[in-house]
């Protein structure tokens, strides 16, 4: 019996980061990982796999990426950006983090190529979690804490003793169609086109 063909594919919008910075972020990991405090997190993202999310657009219909990749090569002809990396944060449930990242400093450009690729997709009817640049968030993620609360506790403690000032600049004028497959070891991501 043959697997039924799918019909959707998991799928995100996101500029790819360059080499030197994949590599800080790898010193950065390890960096946080020497603190005893941190030792409960196993779930470190490798620095292949880092990017800056656009949009998340799951669950879409196979017919829709052919349109949705013309969309991204459009703009990509047509925008660069200066981007700047600095500071670390979370992203909290009850109160205690759940994803550890480094920042991205939100400028007028970012925000405008947030707000226009949300708009051509839009024409496509596909549906985004959030279409407002005001609420976007840039961000690298470094680590998925999925750990006890306890751990969690003390690893937000440390957290808020820890200091970190710009990582990098860079001007970029790339973006990628990614396609996200889950597995028992984590996200396998796939380039489109």
């Amino acid at each position: 019996m043959t697997a039924p063909l799918q019909k959707t594919s998991r799928l995100f919008i996101a500029i790819p980061l360059p080499q030197f910075l994949q590599e800080a972020l790898q010193e950065c990991q390890e960096w946080l990982s020497s603190y005893p405090e941190m030792k409960p997190i196993k779930r470190w993202v490798e620095p292949s796999k880092m990017h800056i999310t656009l949009h998340f657009l799951g669950e879409t219909e196979h017919q829709k990426i052919e349109s949705i990749q013309e969309i991204v090569n459009e703009i990509t002809k047509d925008f660069e950006l200066t981007l700047t990396m600095k500071n670390i944060g979370t992203f909290e449930r009850n109160n205690l983090p759940h994803v550890l990242w480094v920042g991205i400093e939100k400028t007028k450009e970012l925000s405008n190529l947030y707000e226009k690729i949300a708009s051509e997709l839009e024409k496509l009817d596909v549906q985004l979690e959030n279409k407002e640049a005001q609420n976007y968030n840039p961000h690298v993620t470094l680590a998925y804490l999925k750990t006890d609360d306890e751990a969690k506790k003390i690893i937000k403690k440390r957290l808020e003793k820890i200091m970190v000032g710009e990582i990098g600049v860079w001007e970029t004028s790339q973006l990628e169609l990614i396609s996200s497959t889950q597995t028992k070891d984590g996200s396998v991501y796939k380039v489109i086109g």
